[in-house]
């Protein structure tokens, strides 16, 4: 659970590199304008998202793999679910005003006010106006093929170079439909975790119900430090 989503920037470049199970990239021959454009265009039509998620997480120093397997939901303005069903049940939410992270087995949750985050985080808002984010992201495009789809690779690298936490995240958009399918994150000390999403569902009308919290009695709430 150590990533929360906050998406890209429009400073454009081109960059090869390479992903397990993946051809090598190659340069966009369109305008990388253009694309951005495409990606843009496309969430703003859509209003609430859907999907199951399995999430590989490579430990570099233990030399182990950890496997996550889950669900999202997401809703515009500002609402977000994260399931995690395996191997633990953790779960974050957000009604858009506030953030939880809930620890099921712990019997444990952090509440934290979205304001303090600065931007809003929902990646639906953030993929429909791109020019939000000029400040927190450069972004690099290539494409390529992965397992015989064609994908544009979005490569997002943070501009204050200070932050550790995430070294930089791709997003794999599928050239056909451009919804995001999978997401690669790099921190700096040469972890990675690769996120595949399946079973996707566009404008299905998720209720507004899925993304309210209310902890049991037995549940310990702390605030966000």
């Amino acid at each position: 659970m150590k990533f929360f989503i906050t998406f890209l920037t429009l400073v454009i470049s081109f960059n090869t590199f390479a992903l397990a199970n993946g051809s090598a990239p190659e340069a966009v021959a369109e305008k990388s304008d253009a694309v951005i454009e495409k990606i843009e265009n496309k969430y703003k039509k859509i209003n609430d998202y859907y999907a199951s998620f399995r999430q590989e997480q490579t430990v570099t120093a233990l030399d182990k793999v950890q496997t996550n397997v889950g669900e999202l939901w997401i809703k515009k303005p500002g609402k977000v679910r994260w399931n995690y069903n395996v191997p633990k049940n953790e779960q974050i939410i957000s009604d858009g005003s506030y953030l939880w992270y809930y620890y099921v087995e712990e019997k444990y949750a952090i509440k934290r006010d979205l304001k303090e985050l600065g931007s809003d985080t929902n990646l639906l808002s953030i993929l429909s106006d791109l020019n939000n984010l000029k400040k927190i992201y450069n972004i690099n495009i290539s494409k390529t093929t992965i397992e015989a789809n064609r994908y544009y690779l979005v490569e997002l690298i943070p501009v204050d170079s200070e932050d550790d936490s995430v070294n930089k995240q791709i997003l794999a958009v599928n050239m056909d439909s451009l919804i995001i399918e999978r997401m690669y994150i790099y921190d700096a000390f040469g972890n990675k975790s690769t996120i595949k999403f399946s079973d996707i569902k566009i404008n299905k009308g998720i209720k507004n119900a899925v993304f309210e919290f209310k902890a049991p009695k037995d549940v310990d709430v702390q605030a966000a430090p």
